[in-house]
């Protein structure tokens, strides 16, 4: 035998394991890309959405649909939604970017010691 207890073997096997704090930091920082990722994504989607119904209420529905029946009338709107999330994709009206710094600020809100702790209610 090694002259170590199995007990205090697997004490400082567990203990090592509690102080080891190595990948810490990269899941973090992984966690943090991750949030930025997902309010850049809310933020395409919500001006897909906005373009969705801008381009719906120009009429473009009704324009597509002209000698198509009910049978593309029932796809117009899916065209539409297509054709707002390729806008956005290309740029869109800028909004994305817009509402992308909204979510950044509304988050730095909630992360701060004492913060604004409504962040859901709005």
């Amino acid at each position: 035998m090694n002259g170590i207890s199995p007990i205090s073997s697997s004490v400082n096997r567990s203990l090592s394991k509690e102080v080891d704090l190595s990948g810490l930091t990269g899941d973090i920082m992984g966690e943090a890309a991750a949030g930025e990722e997902a309010m850049r994504a809310a933020a395409q989607d919500f001006e897909a959405a906005f373009l969705t119904q801008m381009l719906t209420f120009s009429g473009l529905g009704d324009a597509l649909t002209l000698g198509g029946g009910e049978a593309s009338a029932a796809f117009a709107g899916f065209y539409i939604e297509s054709l707002a999330e390729k806008m956005t994709e290309a740029g869109g009206l800028g909004l994305a970017d817009r509402f992308y710094v909204e979510l950044q600020q509304l988050n730095s809100l909630k992360n701060k010691e004492g913060g604004y702790d409504d962040l859901g209610k709005l």
